[in-house]
């Protein structure tokens, strides 16, 4: 586990609870530091064998693009899961409470000033429930 150097502290917590819930050692790392070194020597290391990385698209596919690199010694082909800031949808159905929706639009689109990677970036409406409105 490579936290963003500015989420260290919380990625330390989950660690300890972690352990303290009985994860074997060595089943999970934790490994602090500046992505662009760090970061850089987990993506081309021949023992790392998955990738998850939430981030800037020039990140994500440099990454993609070390990823595929086979290095000396390695054993697999690595799986990357890149996020990279898409365009989240919530979907409003026909079943659906129009007042918790709105709220629940607003929440995901604007909580955290919508500097998150979950943000709602564009609501899908039902046609029904469009022309009953």
């Amino acid at each position: 586990m490579k936290p963003a150097e500015q989420s260290s502290l919380i990625a330390a917590r989950l660690m300890k609870h972690l352990e303290e819930a009985g994860c074997p050692k060595g089943v999970v790392n934790f490994v602090p530091g500046l992505g662009e070194e760090v970061g850089r020597h987990l993506v081309a290391h021949k023992d790392v064998s998955t990738i998850s990385f939430t981030g800037s698209m020039a990140v994500g596919l440099e990454i993609t693009k070390q990823s595929a690199l086979v290095q000396p010694g390695q054993q697999q082909i690595k799986r990357c899961i890149i996020e990279m800031g898409g365009k989240n949808a919530i979907i409003v159905d026909s079943d659906a409470d129009l007042d918790e929706a709105v709220v629940g639009v607003i929440s995901s689109a604007f909580g955290f000033q919508g500097q998150k990677c979950s943000a709602c970036s564009r609501v899908i409406v039902l046609e029904e429930i469009m022309t009953a409105s």
